[in-house]
């Protein structure tokens, strides 16, 4: 997965591996020193992996997901206010649910200013800068963000079908398709 300048790999062992710069934490070496070579985050069991600017997702093979790196607008999904709002990153992988989430290939996303992802029953979730409904968690156009996940929410503002496939995060927009047969949806930013 390619970040802001910053890379994630996961290895056939089903390791974690970063490289790059370090301003935040993005590369969950417990530091904010940039790394030139890969350092391995995990050893075991990781199995889908996103990057974000200067921030990264993951899962494992037991449906968590974990997250590190920036969090000024609550894309990390912590729900923490001490790392929310603050220009600091989080250096460490932090659980952000223990269970439930997909394994999906296409089953996370990390975009500029917010990640989302899908859960096994299928239902679409997302956390960070909620401008223009990029997340979707809100049934109008408001500003703000979600530091902990929220679901995605139809135009009437009621949790959307639970059969969603793949999402992707974008800049300041996102794509995820649904239904039985697997209908593009997108939401956000149409300003471009």
């Amino acid at each position: 997965a390619a970040g802001q300048n910053h890379t994630a790999f996961i290895k056939s062992d089903n390791s974690l591996w970063t490289v790059g710069k370090n301003t935040f934490g993005q590369l969950g070496n417990g530091s904010t020193n940039d790394e030139s070579t890969p350092v391995q985050i995990v050893a075991s069991g990781v199995t889908r992996v996103a990057c974000g600017s200067h921030f990264t997702l993951f899962t494992k093979s037991d449906g968590s997901l974990w997250s590190f790196g920036y969090n000024y607008y609550g894309q990390l999904g912590h729900g923490n206010s001490a790392e929310y709002g603050t220009s600091t990153g989080v250096t460490s992988p932090v659980q952000v649910l223990s269970s439930g989430v997909s394994q999906s290939k296409k089953g996370i996303s990390a975009g500029h200013q917010h990640a989302l992802f899908i859960k096994t029953d299928g239902t679409l979730w997302g956390m960070g800068n909620k401008l223009n409904s990029r997340l979707g968690t809100t049934s109008s156009y408001p500003s703000g963000n979600e530091n902990a996940p929220a679901q995605v929410l139809d135009s009437t503002g009621s949790a959307f079908q639970t059969d969603v496939h793949m999402v992707s995060a974008g800049f300041e927009h996102t794509l995820f398709t649904a239904g039985s047969t697997k209908k593009l949806w997108v939401m956000g930013d149409d300003y471009h």
